[in-house]
């Protein structure tokens, strides 16, 4: 977010917020956790798109088959049915010079931070 904080429209929704290391030139963001009902999410998606950073970072709305990635005035949506459409969010991601590896939205249905968790695919192959 340009001011660092969730959008005061936003902050009724909000369940938790924890500090989190991106690495690389990123450091440390805060990530605040929204609990809000599904067919809220789509609309909620695109005031976090208007409050985003210009470059590298997205805010994501998620529940076990639908994620919605918001980048700075576009929002993608992934069906977790259809892989492509990860594919599509990842392309989108790469105009935003957002890393590769903060884009690995299948595993982000099970895990909110796959790279932190060693036991992941790809941290065992780039151990």
């Amino acid at each position: 977010m340009r001011d660092k904080r969730v959008p005061p429209a936003l902050r009724q929704f909000v369940d938790r917020e924890y500090e989190h290391y991106l690495g690389g030139t990123h450091g440390t963001v805060t990530i605040a956790r929204l609990v809000l009902e599904q067919s809220m999410a789509p609309g909620i998606a695109f005031v976090l798109a208007d409050e985003l950073e210009p470059t590298g970072y997205y805010a994501r709305l998620n529940d076990t088959s639908i994620m919605f990635v918001a980048y700075p005035g576009a929002v993608v949506r992934i069906d977790r049915s259809e892989p492509a459409s990860a594919e599509v969010a990842r392309a989108v991601g790469r105009l935003f010079l957002v890393e590769a590896s903060h884009m690995r939205f299948e595993e982000m249905f099970e895990l909110d931070h796959p790279e932190m968790h060693p036991d992941t695919d790809a941290e065992r192959d780039a151990g």
